[in-house]
């Protein structure tokens, strides 16, 4: 049995130290593409390395192929995706990285747990629709969709593998002879024929994961895998014993006829009306057993990882130094700082920042030149006031600031105190604050509904990474809800670029981005005061 720890298989000798910029920290399992790592970024943050077999980076023909379908998986980005991070082809043994996700599968959840609630399925069903949404804009097609490619963490599911599953299978092809691609359980009926498929043979293998969420069996399980293509082109699920929303979500995505499969936006529309609308900051986290899972993955990763970001080790017994990042020095100095609460939390003041003697004798010195402190009440008043003389137009303005100040002032539900900011607290803060401000500042240029949208969703990847990385839980689900509601800006932006292509009136869309706008502005005071601030 292989070593492990902190629950992660141990490098073995013959592993690469280093792949590219990721250094190896750990194995995470083995596929029919090649031995997968995890490892960690030069900036520290932890990624899912994959490392080609062999027999397929021998072949030019698979490389050359294999380059244009990675190329244009990278360009693949999604809330709801683990993008690809970067990759080289060129090296003697090829690898591509990308994000890691930090908890179970859904194959691990039924496994430990078994099948799920019908409305935890329906949840699911609409995040992972929102994944082939995400993929199928792009002009790319998973083909191997299926449990154990659908990661979940704090955000909601994770589809992993997309894109880079076609070039692996005609190699295999070029070998065997066969010409079916995906794995046989999950395909759809022009996979298993051998016919060309499209994004609708997706909706298929969405139907079948939503299958074995609900029952915990296999949609077409059979003795063997002809005998399971058989039934794939000629069978049906007994689907009895489902709610009949989900039976006929599920019934509609596994129809024979790829025309008349739901198409991935049609789904999650059927998902939002059962469940009363879009699914809710942390409503991920309510999944049966997702919570304790995510809370050990997290754990392992972040006890495994943390010595080795200072220290270099690898848990082997020639330690690999890993060189220090340009944030090392200022983590240094802020560490142990603390997070503040937001504005009007009466559950606790903000923690003072320890000062000097001198400081302090400065601070009293300036308090006694200017005659006391600063009105500002008074100030506040004269400001609004010469607005109201200079520009009417600000007045909506100011009463939207007050109405979300008042609002955060007298909230009784507000976040619990945080305790002491760790290391790897301040590097979430860092990376979150860029990513804001790049999508703010992005979106303040005047650009397309579809490049704000985009924007958006890359902020929404590196926040929600930055919130699986972050130590303390309240700053996490800080971070979390941040990241919702930017997504939920994104489709908004989305909509209404859909709905001026189409002639529609954006009236609606327009509300849901100010809407949008409001809950991230009042999310805003995560980063309003140091040790974590927008960094821009």
């Amino acid at each position: 049995m292989a070593k492990t720890v902190f629950g992660f298989p141990v490098l073995e000798q013959q592993d690469p130290e280093a792949l590219g910029g990721f250094r190896a920290v750990a194995r995470l399992g083995k596929g029919g593409m090649g031995q997968v790592f995890l490892a960690l970024s030069p900036g520290g943050q932890p990624a899912a390395v994959k490392v080609i077999r062999g027999e397929f980076a021998a072949d030019p023909e698979f490389r050359r192929r294999f380059a244009r379908e990675v190329a244009t998986a990278q360009k693949v980005r999604g809330a709801h995706l683990a993008p690809l991070l970067d990759a080289d082809l060129e090296n003697e043994q090829p690898w591509l990285a990308s994000t890691y996700v930090a908890g179970p599968s859904l194959r691990d959840l039924v496994t430990g747990h078994g099948p799920l609630p019908a409305e935890q399925v329906t949840l699911l069903a609409w995040g992972i629709a929102h994944a082939l949404s995400d993929i199928h804009a792009a002009e790319v097609v998973h083909r191997d969709l299926k449990p154990g490619n659908i990661m979940l963490d704090e955000s909601g599911p994770k589809v992993i593998d997309f894109g880079i599953v076609k070039s692996l299978t005609q190699s295999a092809t070029h070998h065997s002879g066969s010409t079916r691609i995906g794995t046989p359980l999950y395909m759809s009926p022009e996979q298993a024929l051998g016919r060309p498929v499209g994004a609708a043979s997706d909706l298929f293998g969405l139907g079948s994961t939503l299958y074995y969420l609900a029952t915990g069996e296999e949609a077409f399980a059979a003795e063997n895998q002809w005998a399971v293509a058989h039934r794939i082109v000629a069978d049906h699920p007994d689907l009895g014993t489902l709610p009949a929303p989900l039976r006929e979500l599920i019934a509609a995505c596994l129809h024979k006829d790829p025309d008349q499969r739901p198409t991935p936006r049609q789904v999650q529309a059927r998902c939002e009306t059962d469940l009363g609308g879009t699914p809710f900051p942390g409503a991920w986290t309510t999944i049966t057993g997702a919570h304790e899972a995510i809370r050990q993955r997290t754990g392992a990763l972040r006890t495994l990882t943390a010595p080795a970001k200072r220290t270099g080790t690898d848990h082997r017994e020639a330690p690999v130094t890993h060189p220090p990042t340009v944030l090392d020095a200022s983590r240094r100095e802020r560490a142990g700082a603390t997070l503040p609460a937001p504005p009007g939390n009466t559950a606790g003041s903000v923690p003072s920042t320890p000062q000097n003697s001198s400081d302090t004798a400065s601070k009293a010195t300036a308090t006694k030149n200017t005659g006391g402190s600063i009105p500002w009440g008074g100030v506040l008043a004269t400001l609004i006031l010469f607005a109201l003389i200079t520009n009417e137009l600000w007045w909506p303005h100011v009463r939207q600031w007050l109405a979300e100040y008042t609002t955060q002032s007298t909230s009784t539900a507000s976040p619990a105190q945080p305790g002491s900011l760790s290391e790897n607290d301040l590097v979430a803060c860092q990376n979150a604050g860029q990513a804001k401000n790049r999508a703010s500042k992005r979106t303040a240029m005047g650009s397309s509904d579809e490049q704000n949208a985009q924007s958006d969703i890359e902020a929404v990847t590196v926040i929600s990474n930055a919130a699986q990385q972050a130590d303390d839980p309240t700053l996490r689900s800080q971070l979390s809800k941040l990241a919702a509601d930017l997504q939920n800006e994104a489709d908004a932006y989305s909509q209404r670029g859909r709905d001026r292509q189409a002639g529609r009136d954006t009236t609606m869309a327009t509300n849901s981005i100010a809407s949008a706008g409001r809950s991230i502005a009042t999310d805003n005071w995560i980063f309003a005061y140091r040790p974590c601030p927008i960094v821009g």
